[in-house]
């Protein structure tokens, strides 16, 4: 049945649509980087790119507004690219040898053809050492099972870049796909994180799954660390890295480079 407010949400699609179009051609489009923390040394070993649109009217346009309507529109093929080619470029001028680079990547920009000659490409243009990427997914991506799928992370892998399951433990969990896929790295969800202080069974979970990693020769990146208890329990745990905003919230690259010359 027709409503007014399907016929505002369709005209908000469209208009959305054509403007992200215009965001990618017209430099709107700015990567942010949050710092990822070595917990053993407390320095940064690596960053997340993540996308930020300034939009000429209306401000800083947030990522959950515009990124699920450029995967419906098949636009976020073109965005992920950029991302990834941006932010390649950016970290490799910064001779920042140790760092690595993560990068979201989703099913439906596996699905549209970002592929291994695609990212063999960018990395030949901006000389991005390819083992220094992390490429994070999501937990229902590996249960898709889609074979295509499953080569191209395959290639991915051969490649040298990581493979990280990004929000783990939110999904569906399904430990078998942990040894059927080349995955390197777990990267626990910020929710886990967030009520460890206040929730026992939290950290307990925190911990079971950061045992599980190591027992799999697995990394483990815990996000949406906020306060000196959390990093301090996650380091009693033995986890590896952490990024939240006691550490560093996205920000452009030219504050991230005072971060660290600091």
């Amino acid at each position: 049945y027709f409503t007014r407010e399907l016929t505002t949400k369709a005209e908000h699609y469209v208009s959305m649509e054509k403007e992200i179009r215009r965001a990618l051609h017209q430099t709107e489009l700015e990567v942010y980087y949050q710092p990822v923390i070595n917990l053993a040394e407390e320095d940064i070993v690596g960053v997340e790119a993540l996308v930020r649109w300034h939009h000429p009217e209306r401000g800083l346009v947030s990522p959950a507004e515009f990124i699920p309507i450029a995967e419906e529109s098949n636009l976020i093929l073109e965005l992920g690219e950029w991302v990834l080619r941006t932010a390649c470029a950016e970290v490799a001028r910064w001779n920042a040898n140790d760092l690595h680079l993560a990068i979201n990547v989703s099913s439906n920009q596996l699905r549209g053809g970002f592929d291994r000659h695609t990212v063999e490409d960018i990395i030949e243009q901006t000389q991005f050492p390819s083992e220094r990427l992390v490429f994070e997914i999501t937990e229902s991506l590996l249960m898709e099972e889609k074979e295509e799928i499953t080569q191209t992370l395959q290639e991915f892998r051969d490649l040298a870049i990581h493979l990280s399951i990004d929000d783990f433990g939110t999904g569906y969990s399904a430990l078998s796909y942990l040894r059927r896929f080349p995955v390197n790295i777990l990267k626990i969800d910020r929710s886990f994180v967030r009520d460890m202080e206040t929730d026992p069974g939290n950290a307990q979970l925190v911990e079971t799954i950061i045992g599980m990693a190591n027992n799999l020769n697995l990394r483990v990146v815990a996000e949406g660390v906020e306060s000196e208890v959390q990093a301090r329990i996650l380091r009693e745990q033995g986890c590896d890295m952490v990024q939240g905003f006691y550490y560093g919230k996205p920000m452009p690259a030219k504050e991230l480079r005072k971060l660290l010359s600091n």
